[in-house]
């Protein structure tokens, strides 16, 4: 974690910023938090057909997840507005199969309901959310209005 002035997603600013993107450098290290990450999946959201990750951050974490919990993962891609006919799904999700989302960390839970939305309109059932830090800047309660749960390995809180 960094400490300075940081500006986030949606323009909000922060004395924090929390980059995840290098942990999978940290083999071991990497290792052992998917695995503690992989359990609070498991005890979430039990009783899913797959795992969907944010395409960027998270890949990597969706990735170990899905292989250690033996299932089958897809990524939602950011929009780009110059590409935006093609579709942010990468890999499938089939009509009626339950899923969970995946993100490293969650600050206003945009990218999570979008993602969301992004799933269900390719049929997927979306309940719950799980990040390994929850910046705590509104996405449980923004992501509780698409009706899904939001869980975390760590509140900022916590970190702090």
């Amino acid at each position: 974690m960094k400490e300075g002035e940081f500006l986030l997603h949606m323009g909000r600013k922060s004395e924090y910023y929390i980059d995840l993107r290098t942990l999978p450098s940290y083999p071991e290290d990497f290792d052992e938090i998917t695995t503690i990450f992989s359990r609070l999946v498991a005890e979430r959201a039990s009783d899913v057909d797959r795992i969907i990750g944010a395409a960027h951050g998270a890949a990597p974490l969706t990735v170990a997840v899905s292989m250690k919990l033996g299932k089958p993962y897809a990524l939602v891609r950011k929009i780009e507005s110059e590409n935006s006919f093609r579709d942010p799904l990468h890999g499938e999700v089939k009509p009626g199969e339950r899923t969970v989302l995946l993100d490293d960390v969650t600050s206003s839970g945009i990218t999570l309901a979008c993602m969301a939305a992004i799933v269900r309109a390719h049929g997927g059932i979306v309940d719950d959310a799980v990040v390994l830090i929850d910046r705590e800047l509104g996405a449980e309660k923004l992501l509780s209005a698409f009706g899904v749960r939001l869980h975390s390995l760590v509140l900022l809180r916590e970190l702090l």
